[in-house]
This record gives C-alpha cells, structure tokens and sequence, in this order.
C-alpha cells in the first residue's frame, strides 16, 4: 500500500512540474501585462485549434517570421506559436502569430553567459517589433505608395522597414517595450524613423515578378513613380525621412532628410 502512495505521490509530483514547466513557456501567461501594453487591455485573446480555423474563415490571418535564418532543426519539437486575435484601430479583427522559435534557437546558439542571449521577454519584444513592422509597411504602402497607381501597379511596390550596423543588442529591447508609442494603435513609420533607440530606414523596392506581367505602359507608370514616392516620403517625414529606393538605375538614399 505504501509503494502505491509513493508511485502515486510520484506520478502527481511529475505532472505537475511538467504542467509548470510548460505553463511557464506560455508567453500568454507570464507576459500578459506586456501583451496587454502591445494589444490594448482587453482587446485580444488567443486563439488556437478547431476556433483557429474557424477564425481563419473569417478574419485576415496575418503571420511574422523572427530571425529565421539559423538553424532549423534547434528545438524543432518543442517551439510553441500563440495567436492572437486582435482589433486594429480600423475596428477590423486580425490574427497575429508570435512564437518563441527564435528565442529557442537562440539559447541553443549562445550560452547563459553570452552577451547575445535573449530573455524571454526580449524575444517577445523582438516578435512584437516584426508585427510592428508589418503594420508599418502596410501604412507607408498605403499613404506614400498607393497613390496615382491602380492597385495592380502599387502591388509591384512593397517598403520594408529595416535598420543599419546588423540586429540591436539586447537591450535595445527592453528600452523599446517602454515606449508610449510601442502599441499595436500607435505603432507609425515616423515613430521608428525619429527614435534614437537604433537606426531605422525604410526600403522601397519593386517586385520584377509582378511588374513583368503588366502592360508596358502599366510598367512604365510604376517605374515613374518612384520618383514622386520619393517626394511623398520627404514631404510627410521631413528631417526623419530615412529611406532608400532601389530599383535598376534608380537609387537614391536619404538619412535624416539628407541625400546621401
């Protein structure tokens, strides 16, 4: 009888050190407060399984790749994603993947003492700064790209939000999260272009793929309005307006207002 209370005490002494072990790499639950700051209070939930798919039918599902150039078979069995149902500031309902893949590949690439190795909530701030990013490039293609083109000829042109000197450090991170403007609601291009935090800058580029399969005029508009893109950028982000256009013989850089 004592051996099946030890056994017994045993089994429910593993259950629930992996049910903590696995609760505690739910970022949904130890990070709620700072999903909370990105999404609004009250404004999301995770969505998962059978509702996923059904939501899926429903809402735009929107995704985001973090750092996914290391090696793919790091953790490969035990990376979650988590996501997000949210409302945008439109009133619209949207989806949003975060996971802790990269976070995992990368303490399987640095060790503890490593300058280069994440804390959880810097990888969930580096998931959250790639939706950032989306919402950026979505604004800029918006505002600056869409207008004058018919919609087949502004799909041929995507921006990209990036950054100079490789990835920021880590507490580049931590700093970021701490911005008043660091929500999904008000999230702008500007607030990355003016912020000292790093070095950001935007790309505009064409897509040949897409251009190739439009008329010859209709490819002779989207080439020439590059230069009126470059115009509007400099018009709405004045001394912050860092961006570079490339595209065949056109290419033009600008840092902080200047041509460079």
């Amino acid at each position: 009888m004592k051996n099946v209370k030890l056994i017994g005490a045993v089994v429910l002494a593993v259950i629930g050190i992996l049910c903590v072990v696995w609760l505690f790499g739910d970022w949904t639950i130890w990070y709620r407060t700072r999903l909370d700051s990105f999404f609004g209070k009250g404004n999301w939930e995770v969505v998962s399984g059978d509702v996923e798919l059904e939501k899926k039918k429903i809402y735009t599902v929107r995704s985001n790749s973090s750092w996914g150039g290391y090696g793919q078979d790091a953790h490969r069995r035990w990376y979650r994603n988590w996501n997000i149902l949210c409302e945008n500031e439109d009133g619209d309902k949207e989806i949003w993947e975060i996971s802790n893949h990269a976070y995992l590949i990368n303490k399987e690439r640095y060790k503890i003492y490593s300058s280069k190795r994440f804390r959880a909530s810097q990888a969930l701030t580096l998931e959250l700064m790639e939706i950032s990013f989306d919402v950026v490039e979505e604004e800029v293609h918006e505002e600056i790209i869409r207008e004058g083109l018919t919609d087949a000829e502004a799909n041929c042109i995507y921006a990209e939000m990036s950054y100079h000197d490789g990835n920021p450090p880590r507490s580049f991170y931590d700093k970021l999260a701490k911005e008043d403007w660091f929500t999904i609601e008000g999230i702008a291009a500007e607030n990355y272009l003016a912020t000292d935090l790093y070095d950001f800058y935007l790309i505009i580029r064409i897509h040949d793929y897409r251009l190739k399969q439009l008329s010859e005029k209709e490819q002779e508009n989207v080439v020439n309005s590059l230069e009126n893109i470059e115009k509007r950028l400099l018009e709405k982000y004045g001394e912050n307006a860092s961006f570079q256009i490339l595209y065949g013989e056109y290419n033009v850089k600008y840092e902080d207002g200047v041509k460079e």
